[in-house]
């Protein structure tokens, strides 16, 4: 009985000891492998950092002309920085990206989008473009559903500053044809054998930032691995290059046109001013500051008075000579002609109002001037067409916001 019971003990001694060293084998690994993730995520950003450590002495001497410069300007400024018509980069447009985030739900713009978009809305258009986007391409050697996707994404970050989002290519049902494979924001319920990531290269702040690629590249590195996933990076210094390529190509783009309605002998009384340009299909924006003129549910162009807020000021007793009309040349669809349709309308208004139509140097807007324009506009439009972000598209209202 005694040798019994000595025996029992020796057994469960060594257990014990099996056990343990099992623990402590489990706890070296776990902590090797979280060693090793933060060593690749720190070999990513000095990688980054020395890429794109050459540019950053040169971006800062000449931040002052960067395509981050356009959001500086407000719209209280306008009559004393106008040079109108003419080509330049454009001041802030907030207000006409508003309306058509407002009017035109395809065009997503970011400032409604989560901090990972993973999830389907009800009319989908394919966020990620290679013309505006770092795409990160993901490949499974499992097709895996869309719940298992979400679950690792969502447990990455949650900071805003990085604007990701995620499309899968879904599983055809068949498995003998691609033909009903398609990509797309990422439903629980579905299958998927491909995930991209995308994050935008530039906007109106400038080419993304070294420590936001940083983050952006060593959080899929952390995903792939918790998805078991192939991973297809860029090369760095071909993400880099791409984005200060994509801003020099929006500086070049980001146009604003105008012209003033100026009054030939009395001014105007505001209240008449608002109740001409209702008439006429304008509204009123919702901070009361322009008039904006819809098309197809676009914003086409916007009339507005310096310094004048048709919400907050007394209409009654305040008076104008000069009502300002403006678009956004790469916000607004080319067939849709917006300077054609602005200046008509400008004509018409000119007319009822006893006014006349003049450039920023007062001098009229003649026929040989506006065909001037209209000539300097298709070097423009030819130059977006050829990097395949079209005027008015969805890709230009992410760059230009």
């Amino acid at each position: 009985m005694n040798n019994f019971i000595f025996t029992n003990q020796i057994d469960l001694q060594i257990a014990l000891v099996f056990i343990g060293v099992v623990i402590i084998i489990s706890i070296v690994i776990y902590n090797l492998a979280r060693a090793q993730k933060s060593k690749l995520k720190k070999e990513l950003q000095a990688s980054l950092q020395s890429a794109y450590s050459s540019d950053n002495i040169k971006k800062d001497s000449v931040q002052t002309s960067s395509f981050s410069e356009v959001n500086r300007r407000s719209d209280e400024t306008l009559d004393s920085q106008r040079k109108e018509p003419s080509f330049g980069i454009t001041q802030d447009t907030s207000e006409h990206t508003l309306a058509l985030s407002e009017l035109n739900s395809s065009s997503e713009l970011d400032a409604n989008i989560r901090p990972f978009e993973v999830f389907k809305t009800s009319s989908y258009v394919s966020r990620i473009d290679p013309n505006i986007d770092c795409v990160v391409a993901f490949r499974f050697s499992l097709p895996i559903s869309g719940s298992e996707i979400i679950e690792c994404v969502q447990k990455l970050s949650n900071k805003d500053n990085l604007r990701v989002v995620f499309e899968g290519l879904t599983e055809d049902s068949s498995h003998t044809s691609s033909i009903n494979s398609s990509w797309e924001l990422i439903q629980i319920n579905n299958v998927y054998r491909e995930l991209q990531a995308g994050l935008q290269l530039a906007n109106r702040r400038g080419p993304i930032e070294s420590e936001q690629l940083a983050e952006f590249l060593g959080l899929l590195q952390n995903l792939s691995q918790e998805l078991d996933a192939e991973i297809d990076i860029p090369p760095l210094n071909d993400i880099l290059n791409d984005a200060t390529d994509l801003d020099q190509f929006a500086i070049q783009c980001d146009i604003q046109l105008g012209f003033n309605l100026t009054s030939n002998m009395l001014s105007w009384q505001c209240s008449e001013i608002q109740s001409k340009l209702l008439s006429h299909g304008f509204q009123l924006s919702r901070e009361g500051s322009s008039f904006n003129y819809m098309l197809d549910d676009v914003l086409l162009f916007k009339a507005q008075v310096a310094a004048l807020n048709f919400l907050r000021d007394d209409l009654q007793t305040m008076r104008v000579d000069q009502i300002y009309f403006s678009f956004d040349v790469p916000l607004i669809p080319v067939d849709l002609n917006p300077f054609i349709k602005m200046l008509e309308m400008g004509q018409l208004l000119a007319k009822e109002l006893d006014g006349r139509l003049l450039d920023d140097n007062s001098q009229p807007l003649s026929i040989l001037l506006t065909q001037n324009i209209q000539n300097q506009l298709q070097p423009i439009y030819q130059l977006m067409k050829d990097r395949h972000i079209e005027p008015g598209s969805a890709s230009a209202l992410r760059l230009f916001n």
